[in-house]
């Protein structure tokens, strides 16, 4: 979908010499409306799926299944990952790093850097545990952490480290010193992080598929995959819920642009033109 959005946008830009300016940019917002009201659907979609799904315990999961719930404990399977900024033990991490930036007379904050991570771990129900690989799964998580540094301020030791390691981040704590003055010359910033720990409750929702290394005690599947495959550490109305609340921004934006084009008179102007 947005292949062919680029490519609708790189051909109308190509006919500058029969189209004018103000069509051009039109269809440039129709087409991203179009994409963005798409992007919302899909996440309705899923949370009208999720809505429909109950959890499955270990006994009952199925290679055969094409998609399953299951909640419980986990366990962690290999090494825990180091959360960046508060060093705690994680099976999977979210982070996000933001700069305030002036844009005219609004400040505003610009993420600079952000990333996940995660690695096998086990979900303990039913009294079976299912082993889930996450490195294809998206996170639907809480906040667990956040903190502002000012400007000319210097992060905790953590995040210095993390800071010396990551090459879209900058240490902002440069100061001016004119004399007794002494003022800051660097940004603020904002660290947030989510991450699930070992014996939190989990709700994944995937493809089971075989797993024939299964050990005693341990199912005869794992989820490593499928259409949605999502790590979440809210129940499975909750996570349905959060995909609601992806889906109703863009969705509204999309309309937004298409209401400023037909106010515009580019609705009218994009029918006769390009037979719409």
């Amino acid at each position: 979908m947005i292949f062919s959005l680029q490519n609708s946008i790189v051909l109308l830009l190509g006919l500058g010499d029969s189209l004018s300016v103000p069509l051009v940019l039109a269809a440039i917002a129709v087409l991203t409306g179009i994409g963005l009201i798409l992007y919302g659907v899909q996440h309705s979609l899923i949370a009208f799926a999720l809505l429909r799904m109950r959890p499955t315990d270990g006994f009952s999961i199925s290679d055969d299944d094409d998609r399953v719930c299951i909640e419980g404990s986990v366990t962690a399977i290999d090494e825990p990952l180091p959360t960046p900024f508060t060093d705690e033990e994680a099976v999977v991490v979210a982070y996000e790093v933001s700069e305030r930036r002036q844009q005219g007379k609004q400040r505003t904050w610009q993420t600079i850097s952000e990333g996940s991570a995660g690695v096998p771990f086990a979900v303990e129900t039913g009294g079976v545990a299912v082993r889930v690989d996450p490195h294809q799964a998206r996170f639907s998580l809480k906040q667990r952490f956040e903190t502002d540094i000012l400007s000319g301020k210097t992060p905790p030791e953590r995040i210095q480290r993390f800071i010396a390691t990551n090459d879209d981040v900058d240490r902002q704590n440069s100061r001016f010193s004119l004399g007794p003055l002494s003022l800051p010359t660097g940004r603020a910033q904002r660290f947030t992080q989510k991450h699930v720990e070992p014996g939190e409750i989990v709700t994944v929702i995937g493809e089971p598929t075989p797993y024939p290394g299964a050990d005693v005690g341990q199912a005869k599947v794992q989820i490593e995959g499928g259409s949605p495959f999502i790590v979440s550490d809210a129940s499975i109305r909750r996570t349905a819920l959060r995909e609601f609340g992806l889906s109703l921004v863009p969705i509204m934006i999309g309309l937004l642009l298409f209401a400023i084009v037909w106010v515009g008179g580019g609705g009218l102007a994009l029918r006769s033109v390009l037979g719409f």
